[in-house]
């Protein structure tokens, strides 16, 4: 199973910045209560904009991590940058704090690799996942069936290469499951007619998909221009929890009756 949406792409560069410039608000406003923190990993970390924008509140390491990191680049002294696999490289440490965005969604092995993120948690330490429930959808225009059903057929192209939205909403079960405590979760989304950063994000996707696979979608791509198309923006999954610390009490006692065990 290959990535449909690779970083190898003319387009892939325009592709992650137009993501960054719609989600980054958001994910700014989940992490700011959790910062300053000591050591932080950012596993697909994209074009990094998120690495730049917290590395000031990062007071030891920022580790940034993807499996191609040829857009990781002038994110200052503090980053540590790493070509990673997260499902088949080692974690590269423990960390106060990680941060997921649109990763598990593209993982074949979905639950393999949030078992990897937890297990990479200090004591204490917060995971923070954002995934995707639904794509963007048209809701009013002349062109909204031809728009929905390219976009379906979109999804149906990039399911085959193994991406799927099923797993989103499970996920604060798993956390939970999981080990971690006081798991939370919200959801985001909103009506965004015309919007250019959205336009230009479906325009950019469509086209790379279309390139990859051979699909001709331009009769789909001259909707785009149409005045009355109003869309949904992506809906999106945050889930956060964090790790247990021991109690101290608990392991001293424990200790005493193992030692009085062996005398």
């Amino acid at each position: 199973m290959s990535y449909m949406l690779e970083n190898s792409a003319t387009t892939a560069r325009e592709r992650l910045q137009t993501f960054e410039r719609i989600l980054d608000p958001k994910t700014q406003s989940l992490l700011m209560p959790h910062l300053p923190v000591s050591r932080m990993w950012i596993p697909g970390a994209g074009a990094g904009s998120i690495a730049t924008w917290v590395a000031p509140y990062v007071q030891k390491e920022l580790v940034v991590t993807d499996i191609d990191t040829r857009f990781l680049t002038k994110l200052g002294d503090k980053v540590t940058v790493y070509q990673h696999d997260l499902m088949h490289d080692p974690s590269p440490g423990k960390f106060d704090l990680i941060a997921v965005r649109l990763l598990l969604c593209h993982l074949p092995q979905r639950e393999t690799a949030l078992k990897k993120l937890i297990k990479a948690l200090s004591p204490g330490g917060l995971l923070l996942i954002e995934e995707p429930i639904h794509g963007v959808e048209a809701i009013a225009g002349k062109s909204k069936q031809i728009f929905n059903d390219t976009m379906l057929g979109m999804r149906n192209l990039q399911q085959q290469r193994g991406f799927s939205y099923d797993f989103t909403e499970t996920i604060p079960h798993r956390m939970f499951q999981l080990g971690l405590k006081h798991v939370q979760s919200e959801s985001s989304w909103r009506i965004c007619a015309n919007e250019a950063p959205i336009l230009n994000l479906i325009c950019i996707t469509w086209s790379h998909v279309a390139a990859s696979t051979g699909l001709d979608i331009t009769p789909a791509l001259d909707i785009l221009d149409d005045d009355d198309l109003v869309l949904t923006s992506f809906k999106n999954l945050a889930c956060w929890g964090w790790q247990s610390v021991p109690n101290r009490a608990s392991i001293s006692a424990t200790d005493e009756v193992a030692a009085e065990a062996s005398h």
